[in-house]
């Protein structure tokens, strides 16, 4: 029978094979840059809890976050607009790819800062709600483990904190996969004040962000 320090002795070899690996892999087959990445075909009908959904439809731009800091790109997105008897919400969701999830300067745009307007819920992750003109919003980037953030730094911390993981060393090691996933969904939330202030909407707009990660967590995650 294996004691503790046998099992401890096995783990810390099998590490150290890992790490050979990854080091044969990067010296003999590095990862193929301009590796295709297959677009997302996003659903036309999703359900969100309390609201009624009137339509949806596919984003032909190519919208990405006004930013000099941004980098990645834009592989297509949709619409959804939901009603209550006296609210109405937008929704728009893009398929960003080999990017570094950085969403900051996009808020600053409206807010000129970022601290007041970050958010972070456990087991969820960051996003932010701010006020623009008429509308409140909330922005944030969902990582393919479901995972929100807003700045490119704890986009980064994520990606690299599942990245050394043996599933994801395993598909790196098998074929042209990055071994750090650099993609995410980019979800934009919008509702228009009318003439409440922003503070009495946020509730309502981060109830319905709540349920609608809840729903794409469930039904559809990206392939790891």
């Amino acid at each position: 029978m294996i004691n503790r320090q046998g099992w401890h002795n096995y783990a810390i070899a099998g590490q150290s094979i890992l790490v050979i690996l990854v080091l044969l892999k990067l010296i003999f087959y590095p990862t193929k840059e301009n590796r295709s990445i297959a677009p997302i075909n996003f659903p036309d009908r999703v359900p969100l809890s309390k609201w009624q959904q009137l339509e949806s439809e596919s984003l032909a731009d190519k919208l990405i976050p006004n930013s000099g800091y941004f980098v990645g790109e834009n592989l297509g997105g949709h619409s959804y607009k939901y009603s209550l008897p006296d609210r109405s919400l937008t929704i728009e969701m893009r398929y960003l790819v080999n990017t570094n999830g950085d969403l900051k300067y996009f808020v600053k745009d409206y807010t000129g800062t970022i601290e007041p307007y970050l958010y972070e819920k456990p087991g969820i992750g960051f996003y932010s709600m701010y006020p623009g003109g008429d509308r409140v919003y909330l922005t944030t980037c969902i990582n393919p483990y479901g995972e929100t953030s807003v700045t490119s730094d704890r986009f980064r911390r994520n990606s690299l904190r599942h990245a050394i993981n043996l599933k994801r060393i395993l598909i790196w090691l098998t074929s042209q996969d990055k071994i750090v996933d650099n993609r995410c969904l980019w979800a934009y939330l919008s509702m228009p004040v009318d003439d409440s202030p922003p503070e009495a909407v946020y509730p309502l707009l981060e109830d319905a962000w709540f349920d609608w990660h809840q729903w794409w967590m469930k039904n559809f995650k990206l392939k790891i």
